[in-house]
């Protein structure tokens, strides 16, 4: 387990930074009214050197003192980062592990004054590090148990259609898909609406050219007891699901494996609000499910990924990697599954909402 002595805090640390603390240019020169050139761009001078210690009015031009512009290191100090609520880890598990359904509800508690959350106030108690840790090792646990389904060899989910509703019709919309894949398993990944974060949907029809292809199964990540994902495929307009949450996943398992082409949406409230959503299809991938250092590799950049809501660093993902081989000897790809997952789901690029800059970037976005 990692100490809650790193978990506790994170300091920002700026490599490599300088700064120039007089309010004098150190080098350069300002142009006047001529400060456009004849091609439009501003015209080449050269760097004239300024003293802002003891400029001399009648020369102004003068050695520079270099101690102003000398590197200094900054010292931000520490920033306190939140730890993930409840709700929060919740949500994260349909990304962190699609072909599975975990709930982690019962393993997790927030730390609480009265109703209110109060993970962000006060300093991470052992007892909420050791809490998280026995999230990681349940969910781990659940892992391992279908370590195929965890890896995501066998096929990948690949996103064909990311848009959203009108907010103009009646109820019913007709959307093609952007990605035509041949599958017989499709996702509908419910990003919430422009008024609130729950989605609602009366019933949904998938088309392979002109013809409705049949739905076996549907079935959500998470559901309400009494607007089950089965509503949208029952054939009844009146019967509606909807589940509050902005990443709410419902898979359908389709008759036969066909092309779709076309998907019609029966929206609740659809000609009140706009609702956005994706569509991924699972579609196989020979090359994964056959070679194993390759299937490995796909799990702890894409687990990586998802955990960290960033790509691992290079050194991050050799130790991964490394993390996995020790799993598997010693269980084999349960091993390696269950490993990393635990690992990565009390890791503090986990626990911690926190932007970072990708490797090999100056910024990114938030």
């Amino acid at each position: 387990m990692i100490p809650s002595s790193f978990l506790h805090r994170s300091t920002w640390v700026a490599l490599g930074a300088t700064l120039c603390l007089s309010s004098t240019a150190c080098v350069g020169s300002i142009g006047g009214d001529n400060a456009i050139g004849p091609d439009g761009d501003p015209p080449v001078k050269p760097d004239t050197p300024v003293d802002p210690v003891t400029p001399d009015k009648n020369n102004p031009v003068g050695p520079v003192d270099e101690s102003v512009c000398a590197t200094r290191p900054q010292t931000p100090g520490a920033e306190a980062l939140r730890m993930l609520s409840k709700n929060e880890v919740a949500n994260a598990m349909p990304q962190l592990l699609p072909t599975l359904s975990v709930d982690v509800r019962a393993s997790w508690a927030d730390q609480r004054v009265t109703n209110f959350v109060i993970n962000s106030e006060g300093d991470v108690q052992p007892d909420q590090v050791k809490a998280f840790a026995a999230m990681a090792r349940d969910v781990a646990a659940q892992a391992a148990q279908n370590p195929e389904a965890a890896m995501g060899c066998d096929a990948v989910r690949q996103t064909v259609f990311l848009g959203e509703s009108s907010g103009a019709e009646a109820q019913e919309e007709s959307f093609d898909i952007m990605s035509p894949t041949k599958t017989d398993r499709l996702s509908f990944v419910g990003l919430g609406n422009n008024g609130n974060a729950w989605n609602s949907i009366y019933e949904m029809t998938f088309y392979e050219g002109n013809d409705a292809v049949g739905v076996r199964r549907a079935s959500a990540d998470r559901m309400e007891e009494d607007l089950p994902a089965s509503h949208l495929v029952d054939g009844d307009p009146q019967s509606r699901w909807a589940l509050e949450g902005r990443h709410v996943v419902v898979d359908f398992e389709l008759e036969r494996e066909a092309t779709i082409d076309r998907v019609e949406i029966l929206w609740y409230a659809g000609d009140k609000r706009r609702a956005a959503f994706e569509i991924k299809a699972l579609t196989p991938t020979p090359t994964l499910a056959t070679d194993a250092l390759a299937c490995r590799d796909h799990f702890v950049e894409t687990f990586g990924a998802r955990a960290f809501r960033r790509p691992l660093s290079t050194t991050e993902r050799v130790a991964v990697q490394d993390l996995f081989d020790k799993g598997n000897e010693a269980n084999g790809t349960a091993g390696g599954v269950q490993y990393v997952v635990e690992a990565l789901m009390q890791a503090p690029s986990f626990m911690y909402a926190h932007e970072q800059v990708p490797e090999g970037e100056d910024a990114r976005d938030i």
